[in-house]
């Protein structure tokens, strides 16, 4: 899990950009919104792009750190620790279902096949600890083991793949502030 908390700071620098924006539907376009420059700062549609995903995958971390918390105490009895067991196990299945449509901007596109498949492997996660419980299991199975290690894996390739992206395309600061954030 340690590999998913890189994206923390980068989490925490897009984040505050949220905060202003107002929820106002999206006008049609008469051009497309990828554009074909590869070089050049982070546009708009990259930032929100990239705000939904890393809140995505930032939110699996964590629910995967409160079942390592909730699995090293196992309490199958318990009515508390089984609705939060399946509570975190659903929000981690329906992350990866959320980014999967996602069409980012070419340049964000290797990022989006990492996170795709990190959340994939997260998924078959879920689905290794599901079996493990419908068998009163708490001890990890191979296959269980193997995905949280490829989870790992591909959190580490997000977190590089986004420190590259961010390394050649600055946020500007027309995205980075807002005056409606300040209120």
């Amino acid at each position: 899990m340690k590999t998913a908390r890189g994206l923390i700071p980068i989490l925490l620098v897009l984040l505050p950009l949220v905060a202003g924006l107002g929820c106002s539907p999206a006008e049609p376009a008469d051009e497309p919104t990828t554009p074909a420059v590869e070089d050049g700062p982070m546009i708009g549609v990259e930032k929100f792009y990239l705000e939904f995903v890393l809140n995505h995958l930032q939110t699996v971390a964590e629910d995967l750190s409160i079942l390592e918390l909730l699995f090293s105490e196992p309490d199958f009895e318990d009515e508390y620790w089984q609705a939060s067991v399946t509570t975190l196990l659903s929000r981690i299945e329906l992350a990866h279902e959320s980014i999967v449509p996602l069409e980012p901007t070419e340049r964000l596109r290797p990022f989006q096949a990492a996170s795709v498949g990190a959340l994939g492997h997260a998924a078959a996660f879920v689905n290794a600890l599901r079996d493990m419980l419908a068998e009163g299991q708490t001890v990890l199975t191979d296959e269980a083991t193997q995905e949280l290690v490829k989870t790992s894996e591909g959190f580490a390739e997000a977190d590089r793949l986004l420190s590259e992206f961010l390394a050649a395309h600055p946020v500007p600061d027309e995205l980075r502030d807002s005056p409606a954030a300040a209120s």
